[in-house]
């Protein structure tokens, strides 16, 4: 028993004694003193915001975007960078003054914006200091600004993104033929070419009712297709005015009317087609739709063609194009047209009222210099779909641009309705509002059935076309606009020419409630168009005063006026 408790008590003190030397450890490497800590990095930031960055003018490789003060509680602690994310998506490294690369600040913008971003645009930041200290990187609490860029810089735009640079000039109105006919525009070529890249006459194919030199039909019930005599002049005078504007460099528009046909001694009756070397050509029955009104309204089985493909038209007869017969009597036409009487291009009169993949087929086999439809309707997708059943290989007429900006907005002075969105951006309104279609629009303030009906515009016609003018698209002029407003409308097409505006450049609208205002890019600078009774005249930052009119002021960028 006392073995036992003697062996008992022996484990015990060396149990403690080993809890002392644990306790106590070695003198020679613990005398009781705590390891050393290292001190908590405190780190403080703020930024100020740097001014306005201007693109517009030359920019240095790195740019401070903002301007910052940095404190550190440690001597040891150094700044690694700034890390700068704008709009909580992309993300830039700054340099210890807050610079970045120009070139990285334009991208940050135009991948938020878009390639053709142009006026001021403004982004929130967020600043994050990355601090090395004792081995680590820490980082600072985030600290937000504003970056304000300017971006309608000139050298935003090339030859590349603003497109052709034509503008047209209609050379007619309803029952002009004594005014503008054929040797009556003679004396005016000279003065169109100065303004002018082409023109666009009227149908000038020998047509129903009194179609004498001078009469009273302007040639939409076309009847014999290669009879050029009309009201409008002889063919002889024809070919001479477009042998004169070929001179002068101004190309000549035909319009074509084909939806229908006037018959020749009946509803249902048309002439031989005889275009020569292109081919001859005889129109029946075959050739008119059979829901066409002659079958109801005239002789029963007078048409057996297809269907109507468009909307009817109740004054003359509706061609069959589904008929590919009719397909190369129309082509033949076209190419005798050009080859002919010297037309360059065509506008397709009453595109409605058939498919518009046969316009995309007559351009394919005939390559007009120009095409243009008139798609008569206000609603964008319309005319969207039209363009896009050509093939894309026409042109359309803005109707949804006219009735937007001109009539319901500018000649009401309700200046929002003057302005679409692209996304975010405020554009003009229409199919120029669509970087897609800018190149297919043809935009212009009233035409020759508009002028006489109740879609005419009423309001003031020099601060229509200051807005016409300074727009994407092709602009198309109309005659009665341009000889009573000619100073104006001149002037104001000399600015488009200088600054190098064409059918795709950017266009942006900077201000829609006391008036309107757009900025838009050209080949060689910039425009700020400034339109409405309460429009100041002041010159924004960048540009001058180039010219104006009552209620319209046109403000090219200061390159422009060296």
């Amino acid at each position: 028993m006392m073995k036992r408790f003697f062996a008992l008590s022996f484990v015990a003190a060396l149990f403690v004694m080993c809890q002392f030397l644990v306790a106590c450890g070695d003198d020679d490497n613990n005398n009781g003193a705590e390891q050393p800590q290292v001190p908590e990095l405190t780190i403080n930031l703020t930024i100020a915001q740097t001014p306005a960055i201007d693109f517009t003018k030359s920019v240095d490789q790195s740019v401070s975007i903002f301007t910052p003060s940095l404190s550190l509680s440690s001597e040891d602690a150094q700044l690694n960078r700034y890390e700068v994310t704008f709009s909580n998506e992309k993300i830039l490294n700054a340099d210890a003054q807050g610079h970045v690369t120009a070139s990285d600040l334009k991208d940050v913008f135009e991948s938020i914006f878009g390639a053709d971003a142009v006026g001021q645009k403004e982004l929130p930041v967020s600043v994050v200091a990355v601090v090395d200290y004792d081995g680590k990187s820490e980082l600072s609490s985030s600290v937000s600004t504003k970056v304000l860029v300017r971006l309608n810089a000139a050298s935003y735009a090339t030859a590349e993104n603003v497109g052709r640079k034509d503008i047209m000039l209609q050379g007619f109105y309803w029952d002009s033929q004594k005014v503008t006919g054929w040797s009556q525009m003679l004396s005016h070529v000279e003065d169109v070419a100065k303004q002018f890249t082409c023109i666009w006459l009227p149908p000038s194919a020998s047509a129903e009712g009194n179609a004498t030199v001078g009469g009273n039909n302007v040639g939409y019930h076309p009847r014999i297709w290669n009879d050029q005599n009309s009201c409008w002049g002889t063919a002889d005078d024809l070919k001479t005015l477009n042998a004169k504007f070929h001179e002068a460099g101004v190309k000549v528009i035909a319009d074509i009317v084909i939806n229908h046909r006037a018959g020749y001694t009946d509803w249902c009756n048309f002439p031989v087609d005889d275009f020569g070397s292109f081919g001859s050509f005889q129109l029946t029955g075959e050739h008119v739709c059979s829901d066409d009104e002659t079958n109801t309204g005239h002789k029963a089985d007078d048409a057996w063609g297809a269907k109507d493909t468009g909307d009817k038209w109740d004054g003359a007869r509706d061609l069959d194009h589904t008929n590919e017969y009719l397909q190369k009597d129309i082509i033949a036409y076209l190419s005798w047209l050009k080859a002919e009487m010297g037309y360059d291009g065509f506008r397709y009169d009453l595109v409605k009222g058939y498919e518009g993949k046969y316009v995309g087929i007559y351009n394919e086999a005939t390559d007009p210099y120009l095409s243009v439809g008139e798609c008569w309707d206000g609603n964008y997708d319309v005319v969207a779909s039209w363009i896009n059943a050509t093939g894309k290989k026409s042109m359309a007429f803005d109707f949804p641009a006219k009735y937007a900006i001109f009539n319901d907005g500018l000649a009401q002075s309700n200046y929002s309705k003057m302005t679409w969105k692209e996304k975010d951006v405020d554009r003009p309104a229409g199919m120029i509002h669509n970087a897609e279609y800018r190149s297919y629009s043809v935009t212009f303030v009233d035409n020759h059935d508009t002028y006489r009906d109740n879609s005419k515009y009423t309001g003031d016609v020099p601060m229509a076309y200051a807005v016409l003018l300074a727009s994407p698209g092709i602009p198309c002029v109309f005659w009665p606009h341009w000889t009573s407003d000619a100073d104006a409308i001149n002037g104001q097409i000399a600015v488009r020419k200088l600054v190098g505006i064409g059918a795709e450049s950017p266009c942006e609208v900077t201000s829609s409630g006391t008036c309107y205002e757009s900025l838009t890019i050209g080949e060689n600078g910039s425009l700020v168009c400034r339109v409405g009774k309460r429009a100041s005249s002041e010159a924004p930052e960048g540009y001058v005063l180039s010219c104006s009119g009552t209620g319209w002021y046109y403000f090219i960028s200061e390159n422009l006026a060296e």
